[in-house]
């Protein structure tokens, strides 16, 4: 029986790891950061290792992991994060001999890491972008806010999700975008030198897909139904499609980069043209991992067995049109955000036929936990604006 440590159990796609690989008989380590991160929870967690937060901490996480996987308590080490795949890919070699692990050359990680390298990696795979500008100075950004169009994308140079990203409609808003306040830069994200992006009309689709030294294992694309925040960020409701063009994309510049690991590709389908244009990369597993583990394609099982040595013959297929959409917190953040309560209620309780979702009967902890963990943190932020009101 393999033993695996699964990272960042205080996330959605380490809680369908540990239950899938829990499932399949193998010993599953937790690692978070608080004891009330749901993954600890979870009835298919065999052990757990609670480490400083990589966000404020990343040296003292980076020690922490590697004391733990030195000791050779396990077998496979799957990083689910920026945070932890970047110390896997930084610490690679040391930990050959002690540990299993597929992950890409830390100089292909950072590339896609930062979105500006990432857009030029994909022109030269020829994968469409949005057009792309990396303005240096105040003034820079005033000169091209008088050449561009509107609404256009003001993103972080590095990060994930809708974190920091605006949608400026004019000269003068994209001017505020550079002047607000912006968070504190760290190992993993990078809010000094935002990027301006070309706005791209369409419809959201993503890709998951696992790669073995360049050569394309699995991949699974989906529609996203829905976001927190509606204007795009984490996904509430997505469906499993079928979409050649935008799997063709994502497996092209993969290949270009001679890829090994896990990683998600997100793109808009162009109304203009009917073409995919990549919006971002991420050099890890994903958050909707579990739908499709739902429809299928057990990517952490697939991952395991490459980290050992498996011969692993590419994925054929999987169940197209499945549903799957995440109540904690998701669904109720979507609902306090969305424009129409009203709809967004009855979303909620009205879910298409066959539809997964997050919740287990068989495994129940991990969603009360999680909503223990979120109330606690509104009722302390209340306290906290009341005090300084007061």
């Amino acid at each position: 029986m393999w033993r695996v440590l699964v990272t960042d159990c205080e996330d959605r796609k380490s809680l369908a790891a540990i239950r899938s690989l829990g499932a399949r008989g193998l010993q599953v380590w937790a690692g978070g950061t608080g004891h009330l991160d749901q993954g600890f929870h979870s009835r298919h967690c065999a052990g757990r290792l609670v480490y400083p937060d990589p966000v404020r901490h990343f040296a003292r996480f980076a020690d922490c992991l590697l004391r733990f996987l030195r000791n050779g308590r396990c077998d496979i080490f799957l990083p689910m994060s920026d945070y932890s795949t970047l110390f896997a890919c930084r610490h690679r070699r040391e930990l050959q001999g002690c540990v299993n692990l597929i992950v890409p050359e830390l100089d292909a990680f950072l590339a896609v890491s930062d979105k500006a390298r990432m857009v030029e990696l994909a022109h030269e795979a020829g994968v469409g972008v949005p057009e792309t500008y990396c303005p240096d100075s105040a003034d820079e950004l005033r000169d091209l806010g008088r050449r561009i169009t509107y609404p256009c994308v003001v993103k972080p140079r590095r990060g994930a999700g809708a974190l920091g990203v605006r949608y400026p409609r004019s000269p003068e808003e994209l001017m505020a975008s550079w002047t607000a306040p912006r968070r504190d830069s760290d190992a993993v994200y990078c809010y000094d030198r935002p990027l301006v992006q070309e706005f791209i009309p369409g419809r959201v689709h993503s890709v998951g897909l696992l790669f073995g030294r360049g050569e394309p294992v699995a991949a699974v694309t989906l529609r996203h139904i829905r976001n927190v925040p509606p204007t795009g960020g984490r996904c509430v409701e997505v469906e499993t499609t079928d979409m050649p063009e935008v799997r063709n994309a994502a497996v092209r510049l993969l290949t270009y980069l001679k890829w090994h690991g896990p990683a998600m590709m997100q793109f808009k389908l162009d109304d203009r043209d009917d073409m995919p244009k990549l919006l971002d990369l991420n050099g890890r597993f994903w958050g909707t991992l579990d739908t499709a583990i739902q429809a299928g394609v057990d990517f952490p099982w697939l991952t395991c067995r490459l980290a050992m040595g498996e011969r692993v013959e590419p994925v054929a297929g999987y169940r197209v049109g499945m549903r799957y959409r995440w109540f904690v917190p998701y669904e109720f953040m979507y609902l306090m955000q969305s424009e129409s309560r009203l709809k967004a209620a009855w979303n909620l309780f009205n879910a298409a036929t066959g539809t997964r979702c997050d919740i287990r009967r068989d495994d129940l902890r991990p969603a009360a936990v999680e909503i223990l963990r979120r109330a606690g943190g509104l009722l302390l932020r209340r306290k906290k604006a009341f005090r300084r009101g007061g």
